[in-house]
C-alpha cells in the first residue's frame, strides 16, 4: 500500500476516534509491515483490493477493545462479547469506508 493512502486511513481513523470518543486521542506512531503481527488480544484485518490494495489491521489491547465498544453502545461491557466483537468490526468499517472515500474523492 502507499504511504500516502496510509496516511490517509490514518487521519480519518484518527478523526472518526475523535468523534465517537473526543478530542484526548492521538496516534503516536503508524508502520507498514509485509504480513500482520498479532502483539495484543484484539485484532481487527480488513484486506483490501484495488487502488489502495493492502490489509489493514486494528490492534488493541482487550481493555482498550471492552472500553471502546461500551462507549459505542453507550453502556459498560462485563468482557469481550460477541457485542463488543461486532462493535470493534463495525468501528474498522467505518474508519475503512471514511478512509476509501477520502481516497475516490481525492
Amino acid at each position: 500500500m502507499r504511504l500516502d493512502f496510509v496516511k490517509i486511513f490514518v487521519d480519518s481513523t484518527a478523526v472518526l476516534f475523535r468523534e465517537l470518543i473526543g478530542p484526548a486521542v492521538e496516534v503516536p506512531s503508524i508502520s507498514m509491515k509485509p504480513s500482520p503481527v498479532a502483539s495484543r488480544e484484539v485484532m481487527g484485518i480488513i484486506g483490501l483490493a484495488g487502488e489502495a490494495h493492502g490489509r489493514v489491521i486494528f490492534d488493541m489491547d482487550l481493555f482498550t477493545a471492552v472500553q471502546l465498544a461500551g462507549h459505542m453502545l453507550g453502556e459498560p461491557s462485563p468482557g469481550i462479547t460477541p457485542l463488543v466483537r461486532s462493535s470493534i468490526a463495525e468501528l474498522a468499517s467505518m474508519a475503512i469506508g471514511n478512509a476509501i472515500s477520502k481516497i475516490n474523492d481525492g
